[in-house]
């Protein structure tokens, strides 16, 4: 027997069923993908409060700001090789694969530019971080680091108000299989 799908229904059939042939493989898989993502975004918002609060507080000197910006770059670039990976692990809720997606590429572009401005360089004496950041005073390092955080404010608030959605749905799709 042959059943003929239109594309449409294809998806939204893939989309119901998600790639779980049981109640015990999603538990444990979706349960550990959401969780690492959730605990992974968690450490970095908690890393860029730390340093904004710092900055907006005047408590950073130069050399501070420079390392704390090397540490949080640093910190930027294994969150986006981790949660990429983790991203294709998400297999029904492509709105929360999208506000990912759009996180990633607002952090992929810091990282660009935080890599120009705290560049390490073993040449250096000051502690090995070189880069753009080392010309400038300690005000417009932090300006720039500000309007280059500034932006992430949306990303992390919509992550932050999906992240109980998903729990949600994961619950409902869990009690609706047993």
């Amino acid at each position: 027997m042959k059943i003929k799908l239109t594309e449409s229904q294809l998806k939204r059939i893939l989309n119901e069923v998600g790639g779980y042939d049981s109640v015990d493989v999603m538990a444990s898989h979706g349960g550990l993908v959401h969780g690492e993502i959730s605990m992974r975004t968690a450490q970095l918002v908690q890393q860029i409060q730390d340093i904004t609060q710092n900055m907006a507080d005047g408590n950073l000197s130069k050399h501070e700001l420079l390392v704390g910006t090397y540490n949080l770059n640093a910190r930027i670039n294994d969150y986006v090789e981790r949660i990429n990976l983790l991203r294709d692990e998400v297999y029904i809720d492509d709105d929360f694969k999208k506000i990912i997606g759009s996180f990633l590429n607002s952090l992929r572009k810091i990282h660009k530019y935080f890599r120009l401005l705290v560049d390490i360089n073993q040449n250096k004496e000051f502690s090995g971080v070189g880069g753009m950041g080392m010309d400038m005073g300690t005000d417009d390092l932090t300006l720039n680091i500000a309007q280059k955080l500034g932006p992430l404010k949306d990303h992390i608030e919509k992550i932050g108000d999906m992240i109980p959605t998903i729990v949600r749905r994961f619950t409902n799709r869990m009690n609706n299989l047993n």
